[in-house]
This record gives C-alpha cells, structure tokens and sequence, in this order.
C-alpha cells in the first residue's frame, strides 16, 4: 500500500493518467470491495498501471480505499484551505455532491509532470476495455467530454450550487449569457497545458464559475490557439448523464411526477433504461452505484479481462461474476 501527497503524486516522464475520485460517503464493506474492484477494472484495461505510462489514482481521504494488493495509487484529496480556499475563486468550481473534487483534479493536474489525465467518476461504468474508450480519444484536444446547449439560466441543482454558476464570470464577463456550453465532468480528458492555464485564473481571480458551466466557456476563451476541445465519440456512450436525472414515466406516481431516482436504484440496467436503451458492450454508462448492486465491481473486472459478458446470457454473466468473486473474495477490507 502506498499514499501519495497531491504535489507529488506524478513520475516523470509519463504521459497520460487516470484519476477516479472517491467521495466520503458511508459504505459497507460490500459497497467499498465493490469500488476497489471496479478500481482495479480500469487499471487492468487501461493500458496502465501504478508503474506504467497510464498510472491510475484514487483521488480521496477515505483510508478503506487503499488495500495491500492494490495496483493503483491513492492521491489525497487537497485541503484548499491553505490559500483562502473558502474565500476564493477555486470554491465556486467545486460541486455540492462531489465537494472539491474538481478543484482538487485541476490543481492536482497543473502541478504534475503530466501531459494530460482522465478524470473518471467513480459510478461510470464502461462496459469494455478503458484502453480501448481512452485510445478513442481526439488528438490534440485539450479538453475531451461530453458537451450540450443550454441556456444561461440553466439551474445546475438547487441552493448553493444555484448561487455559484450566477457568478460565473472569465475575467469582468459574465460566462451565463445567452446560451452556455455545459461541460459533463463523468468522464472527461484534460490537459496539463489547460489546467495551468485554469488554475493561474482561479489563483488570480481571473475566473470562478461552477465546473459544468465553466469549463468549456474558459476553453473558447482562450481561443483555438491554446485550447481545443471535442466531443467523446458518440458510438461509446450508453447513458452518460448529466445529474437531475429523473425516473422513467412507468415509475411516475398518480400525478405524473417523476422523482429523482435513489442511489440503491441505479444498477446498470436501470442506467441505460434512462437513456430508453438496452446495455449494450463497449458503452459508457453513468450513473452506475456500487450501492445498488455490489456485484458491478466483479462485473467490472470481468469485462477488464477480456469477458464481455454483454454477449453472455444472464446466466452465464451471473456465472463469470460468481467465479470473479471467489477469486477476489480474499482481497483485504483495509
């Protein structure tokens, strides 16, 4: 088992990185082995590895993500404080569920060696190879996600998040105008060159802004140049949502209203249904929760391996995981 302090956290010499934050959220031990095994799915597909040119890191405080066996690294989550964190620009980046994640990835990328990493929320689940879906990324692009139009006074959630994205401004500019640029934070591809650039904005209060609305906005503001962004090829998404996802209409109640869907509810099935599709191989789908099924972790390692059991009958998925979890039953708990 090893930590590593958010400044140090890069080898030199290295390309590309992988980072999957882990919130601190209550758990049980099914839900943490569950996580540390969908952990271990991305590094034993993404042609990378702790040692190797793609490293994958745990980006948390929480202890029980560490194990003895583990293959990834841990990089502890930023204290922001520091620099007047609750009084700067870098708080109006960060988000009400996922806290100061985003702050943390983009200050952690700007300080390392390097050229640019993934960030990977910890419920996205591919069902493929991640070397395959990380390969299919555009060249050149310094900024790699997901994008959709929304207008200007698009409400991200209520309450405080609501009050950070009205401040959204890149220099005097208001960033809210008109139609805005959102910018999905699941599963997105950054580089160094641009989180530098970001983070001498937030350091100068040049910037500030919640991430779905500023990210992109940030990057066409500083022009072809020194920024290009593109889209995830379609052809990998499944469901990849934005956050406010509601449940389908044959979940609605008597008058037709349709509540947020719970965390114990979105298995994988119940994830690509909210897109109105089946599952289907080498698809992105999100979100996907350990909490709803804490199978998805072997689930996951399978597919790593080269089982795509999307071809498989539920029979023979239930198998290849039954298998997977004997073998894995024995990873510590920490």
């Amino acid at each position: 088992m090893y930590i590593l302090l958010l400044a140090a956290a890069s080898v030199r010499g290295q390309r590309e990185a992988v980072v999957v934050p882990v919130g601190p959220k209550n758990r049980t031990e099914a839900e943490r082995q569950c996580v540390r095994q969908r952990l271990e799915a991305i590094v034993d597909s993404s042609g990378g590895g702790r040692l190797s040119g793609r490293p994958v890191y745990a980006l948390s405080n929480e202890s029980w993500v560490a194990s003895a066996t583990q293959t990834y690294g841990v990089v502890q989550q930023q204290n922001f404080t520091y620099f007047g964190y609750h009084t700067s620009p870098w708080r109006s980046f960060a988000g009400q569920r996922s806290g100061v994640s985003k702050p943390a990835f983009v200050r952690w990328l700007a300080d390392s060696k390097y050229v640019a990493a993934w960030h990977i929320e910890e419920d996205v689940f591919f069902t493929g190879r991640w070397r395959d879906l990380f390969a299919s990324a555009p060249p050149g692009a310094d900024l790699v996600a997901r994008f959709s139009i929304v207008n200007g006074t698009w409400n991200p959630s209520p309450g405080m998040v609501k009050q950070r994205r009205l401040k959204c401004r890149i220099g005097s500019k208001k960033c809210t105008s008109g139609l805005v640029t959102r910018t999905a934070w699941s599963v997105l591809r950054m580089t160094r060159r641009f989180a530098k650039r970001l983070a001498e904005a937030f350091d100068a209060n040049a910037a500030e802004g919640y991430h779905e609305a500023l990210t992109a906005q940030f990057c066409y503001s500083l022009g072809d140049s020194d920024c290009k962004w593109a889209d995830l090829p379609e052809s990998a998404i499944g469901t990849l949502g934005f956050g406010g996802e509601r449940v389908p209409a044959s979940m609605a109640n008597e008058k037709g209203w349709r509540r947020r869907p719970k965390d114990t509810e979105y298995t994988l099935d119940f994830a690509a249904t909210l897109g109105g599709k089946l599952v289907a191989g080498k698809k992105l789908y999100h979100p996907v929760k350990c909490a709803a099924d804490a199978k998805l972790g072997a689930l996951a390692r399978g597919m790593a391996q080269g089982h795509n059991s999307m071809e498989m009958s539920t029979p023979r998925q239930d198998m290849l995981v039954g298998a997977l979890e004997g073998f894995l039953e024995d990873l510590p708990s920490s």
